[in-house]
């Protein structure tokens, strides 16, 4: 029974957290009390959330980076075809193609060793003129079509970004969001 329990507990822990992080809030544990602290001060607001297509464009900034990604992957039929402004490093995982790279930032759960990428995914002739690690603003437009996984026939929302323009910007030391 004692680790049905903390099965319970640890997946509530993770959601909470996953879910404070996603809103902008910075979670930290306290080891000696063994208690969660999360700190909404920074965090987005409720009247920040209701809208993340103010005056007709998305805009991913430092603070809501991880909010507005997750809000355009949990629907993305809502935001096709809609503006978008993105800031972030050049990231291509060993499965994309030649024409694409990932504007990415990175967000962790609590270590490094947790951490991964989020971001949209940019087709570009030109993608091969950045290189990983390049940092980049783009401007764009949302694309979102289905797409047939070849190998267990499910179909899905492929989200990506078809830019207007590419500006390479000074490389940034804050891969991080938090």
């Amino acid at each position: 029974m004692k680790r049905i329990f903390t099965i319970i507990i640890l997946t509530l822990m993770f959601s909470s957290t996953f879910v404070a992080e996603a809103l902008g809030a910075k979670v930290d544990w306290d080891g000696a009390t063994k208690t969660g602290i999360i700190n909404s001060s920074e965090a987005v607001t409720k009247n920040q959330a209701t809208d993340i297509v103010p005056n007709g464009v998305i805009t991913f900034d430092d603070k809501s980076f991880g909010y507005v990604n997750a809000q355009i992957y949990a629907d993305p039929g809502r935001y096709n075809g809609k503006k978008v402004i993105i800031t972030g490093f050049v990231f291509r995982s060993p499965d994309f193609k030649e024409n694409e790279f990932k504007v990415a930032r990175k967000e962790s759960s609590g270590c490094a060793a947790d951490a991964y990428v989020l971001g949209l995914v940019c087709r570009s002739e030109n993608a091969a003129d950045y290189e990983n690690d390049q940092w980049v603003t783009v401007k764009g437009t949302l694309v979102v079509t289905n797409y047939v996984d070849p190998k267990t026939n499910f179909v899905y929302e492929e989200v990506y970004l078809e830019p207007e323009s590419i500006e390479k910007i000074e490389n940034r030391t804050d891969y991080y969001i938090y």
